[in-house]
Parts: C-alpha cells; structure tokens; sequence
C-alpha cells in the first residue's frame, strides 16, 4: 500500500474543519458506511430527518466531496460515493472509537432493514459492520455494548458464511471460525457452526481439520 503524505492529509482535514458542523456529522456517518453508501443509513446513524441530510448531501456533492452515483444497489435509497477515499478515511478517523462502535452496530441494522427481503445479498458487510462495532465496542471498553453486540454478530458471521460455502470456501472459514470463537462449548449453535466449518475445510481440502 502507498503511504499517503501528511501534507495530503492535512489538506483535507483542513477542508473538512471548513465545513459547517451538522456537514461534518454527516460526512463522519456516511465515513461509517463505507466509501460507498445511502442517504438512508446517514439518517439513521445520525437520527436525522432525511431531508434534512439530502440538502447537507447536496451541499457536500457542490463541494465536490461526495458523488451522487445513478443506479443504486439498495430499492428506494440514494447511493453516494465519496469522491476520493481518503476524505472518507479522514472523516471516519475523526470519531471516538465509542462513536464508531455504535454506528458501526446501526449501520449492519439499518441494512438488515433495508434489505430484509435479500439479506443474503449483504450478508459480508453487515457482518463487516457488526464485527467492526464489536472489536471497537471491547477495545473501547464498552462492555454492556460488547455483551449486545455478541449474538447478532454470531448470527451475522454465520449468515455470512453458510452464503460463502460453495462461492469462497475460504471466506467462509474464515467467518465461521470467528462466530465459533464467540460461542460456548454448550451453545445450541456450536453444533451447526461447526458443521459449517467442516463443509468449508472440506472444500478446502483440509480434510483432516474437516474431519475433527
């Protein structure tokens, strides 16, 4: 990965603390989504009215640091990108890690949502989304948002890796392993997460761990 000057960075730290402050609340809710994201999930994140967040949307789109893009991957939702990903990197950068912990949890819920007809469609990145608020949620210290976040981050990694079985064994594995790191020995889905993980080893080739 190329190492991006401080100078680089400054300038657009510099653009972004020129911004008036309900555009850099939004510009941080939508860093949380992802480079790629929805004027819905900005709402939510932020428990703002929507119209409120489209004119702050516009107005950022006018400053030529976000794009709105003309097709979206989500039914009745406005996607936007970010016209380059190091604005986005600095925007989220600038949250607390409690902060992004909590938007992290509501961005994989408002997914849920959002696409509730099709959750297999995204089923990587809610588990991205909650995994992320997970580890922010312990390193911050947070332990009454880690002890909420553990089961749908279970449920998600495990959705998330019964779609990736046939598609990127590999991927699999690697998400159900990390829900059976969060399960106990009695849990009722350890049973079915390690059958999982055993059809992806197998995939794999790894027929001995497959077979333990």
């Amino acid at each position: 990965d190329a190492v991006v000057p401080g100078s680089v960075q400054a300038v657009i730290g510099a653009r972004l603390d020129a911004l008036p402050a309900p555009h850099k609340a939004v510009l941080s809710d939508a860093a949380v989504v992802g480079e790629v994201f929805w004027d819905g999930a900005v709402a939510a994140l932020g428990a703002r009215e929507r119209g409120a967040v489209s004119a702050v949307l516009n107005d950022l789109v006018s400053r030529h640091l976000v794009r709105r893009e003309p097709q979206s991957s989500m039914d009745g939702e406005q996607q936007l990108i970010f016209e380059h990903v190091l604005a986005r990197d600095v925007a989220y950068g600038r949250l607390p890690r409690r902060a992004r912990a909590a938007k992290h949890a509501a961005a994989a819920a408002w997914l849920e949502t959002a696409a509730a007809g099709r959750l297999n469609d995204v089923a990587d990145i809610v588990a991205y989304h909650y995994a992320m608020a997970l580890d922010l949620a312990r390193s911050a210290g947070e332990t009454d948002l880690t002890a909420r976040l553990v089961d749908p981050v279970v449920q998600s990694l495990q959705r998330a890796g019964q779609r990736a079985l046939l598609l990127d064994p590999r991927t699999a594995e690697r998400h159900l392993s990390a829900a059976l790191a969060l399960v106990a020995d009695g849990d009722r889905r350890r049973p079915e997460l390690l059958a999982d993980r055993s059809r992806a080893l197998f995939h794999l080739g790894r027929l001995r761990e497959a077979q333990a």
